[in-house]
């Protein structure tokens, strides 16, 4: 450490013959910053750097809504009971595991030390999937972006949402309408003002108005989360998941080098840049997105959006890519009800821990390193229920009071508690997947799902190379967020038109059997014009119905 390049020392003895005033101090400076993060030394109102215990409610709150929220999580009352049962579960299917271990060695086996997955096999797309794309692109009529919002807008009404931050709106609904469509053209597709004003003939000044005064945050997460409940309505998106999955996973979008959160990033070969962050449904829709600097860590941003989304699908399963697969993660995933489902990539992430250390598992004993300590999750039970009952509150952001705890010693009680849930969770999680081919198949699917949401959102994002142009990363997360606004307007109308087409076919006497509507994904972009001089034409209209998953329409 700092010894040999603080002090000067005799060499025989040892014995410190003078200190370098310099070196000692940096390594003041560096042990002072260690614990600040740590939070074993506290700045006393700092947004980032109080103690803990600022960002938690208050112990006496805490007793007052505990009950209620182990109601709603569905928790036990005790820690007794809580460990009891993570480690009957653990238990069990550590023995299924062991003894059936013949039966799933062909998928699953114990190699370095770890557990390692055969590769899934891919399947072979239906033959009639192909015909069916091909009859539905050549029916997708040619539309423009800017039609796409007006029949949005005319079905779900979505641009009454953005309310202006002033006292009245001075402007009629028919210009506040050709204005916003304008705006989101500007932005969601990073245009610029200039060339939207050339395109659609609303000036430059007014998308600039616009974009102060109607898209704040609290505007846009409302629209996103009601385009979202609007596609859980539609009959398709039941072929695309049920709506209780969502995909977590980011994407870099470069942003200019003056900007002072712009950083390369580990995975991106070049270029700088922030990461676009969003929370999409197993159905196609966003339900969020945030804009997080490339050195923040992903897995603690999963908790910051789920808390901040404004949609009503009930969300349960967590599919998420590699950054998932953290002890913290697992540990916070399953006391908030949410099945985490991570992407694994190293071995690491694929050890297992047992419960009793006396316990024997011959064909699994190589990949167990260690027991899980259920007594310090049964000590700091209720301090781990006061950190989920904040987050709930929103004393503070989830991820402020998860980047401290990431921060503690590892010697630290209610870290360790934290570590010892997760080892459990993530144990549980390695053997469903080992014994459970079709849970593994699942997962690589709706990653796959969140791979293609950043390619059209990519697609869609075009002006100026897909770089963004803002310098302040909250205003990179606004321009994001009315990406997604975008992207939500396609997705929905897309399913809609595929919906309307279906029908078509099956009334004309072909027959589509229900399997194969999952393949026909709304993120298709062939018959949209991005780019051209267009007409905001409010009287345009709707080419199909909007057609409910009960068979009602919301026309009628």
């Amino acid at each position: 450490g700092w010894d040999t390049h603080v002090f000067v020392r005799q060499r025989s003895t040892r014995r410190i013959l003078s200190i370098n005033k310099s070196m000692y101090e940096l390594c003041l400076v560096e042990q002072l910053i260690d614990q600040i993060i740590a939070g074993e030394i506290c700045v006393v109102g700092s947004q980032y750097y109080s103690s803990l215990e600022e960002y938690l409610i208050p112990t006496e709150e805490f007793l007052e809504k505990r009950q209620h929220y182990q109601k709603i999580l569905k928790l036990p009352q005790t820690g007794e009971e809580f460990v009891n049962q993570l480690t009957g579960e653990l238990s069990t299917l550590l023995d299924d595991m062991n003894r059936n271990y013949e039966i799933f060695s062909p998928s699953t086996k114990i190699s370095r030390g770890s557990l390692s997955f055969a590769r899934i096999k891919k399947k072979k797309l239906p033959a009639r999937v192909e015909k069916l794309r091909e009859k539905i692109k050549s029916r997708m009529k040619p539309v423009s972006i800017i039609d796409i919002m007006i029949d949005v807008d005319k079905l779900t009404g979505f641009l009454d949402l953005f309310k202006t931050v002033g006292f009245k709106q001075g402007i009629s609904r028919e210009e506040k309408a050709k204005r916003m469509i304008a705006t989101l053209l500007c932005y969601g597709c990073n245009i610029g003002p200039t060339q939207t004003q050339r395109s659609t003939g609303v000036s430059a000044a007014n998308i600039g108005y616009m974009r102060r005064r109607y898209c704040s945050e609290e505007n846009l997460l409302k629209v996103i989360g009601n385009l979202s409940d609007c596609q859980h309505q539609t009959w398709l998106a039941q072929s695309y998941g049920d709506g209780t999955g969502f995909i977590t996973d980011g994407s870099m979008y470069s942003a200019p080098k003056r900007s002072m959160h712009t950083e390369p990033h580990f995975r991106y070969s070049k270029g700088r840049g922030i990461i676009s962050y969003p929370l999409v449904s197993d159905q196609y829709v966003a339900l969020i997105t945030s804009a997080i600097p490339c050195s923040q860590y992903e897995a603690i941003q999963m908790f910051e959006v789920l808390f901040k989304h404004k949609s009503h699908l009930p969300l349960l399963k967590n599919f998420s890519d590699s950054h998932g697969q953290s002890f913290l993660a697992f540990a916070f995933a399953s006391l908030l009800g949410i099945d985490l489902l991570p992407r694994l990539r190293t071995r690491k992430h694929k050890m297992l821990y047992k419960v009793d250390k006396d316990a024997n598992y011959e064909n699994l004993n190589d990949a167990i390193h260690g027991t899980v300590r259920g007594e310090y999750i049964r000590k700091y039970y209720d301090d781990l229920l006061r950190i989920v009952v904040s987050f709930y509150e929103r004393k503070a952001s989830p991820a402020h009071i998860l980047l401290k705890i990431a921060a503690l010693r590892s010697t630290n009680g209610l870290k360790r508690a934290s570590i010892e849930l997760g080892k459990a969770c993530r144990s549980r999680f390695l053997l469903r997947i080992g014994m459970d081919t079709d849970l593994r198949r699942e997962i690589q699917s709706e990653c796959l799902k969140g791979e293609r949401w950043h390619d059209f959102g990519k697609e869609i994002f075009i002006g100026h190379g897909g770089k963004l142009q803002e310098d302040s990363l909250e205003e990179q997360y606004r321009t994001l967020l009315m990406l997604n606004v975008v992207l939500n307007c396609i997705a929905l109308w897309n399913t809609l038109a595929i919906q309307h087409i279906v029908s078509q076919l099956r009334r004309e006497g072909e027959e589509i059997d229900e399997t194969l509507l999952s393949y026909l994904t709304p993120t298709m972009i062939h018959h949209i014009d991005l780019i051209g001089k267009f007409e905001i034409d409010l009287s345009r209209k709707v080419p199909f119905k909007f057609v409910r998953r009960d068979g009602e329409s919301l026309q009628d």
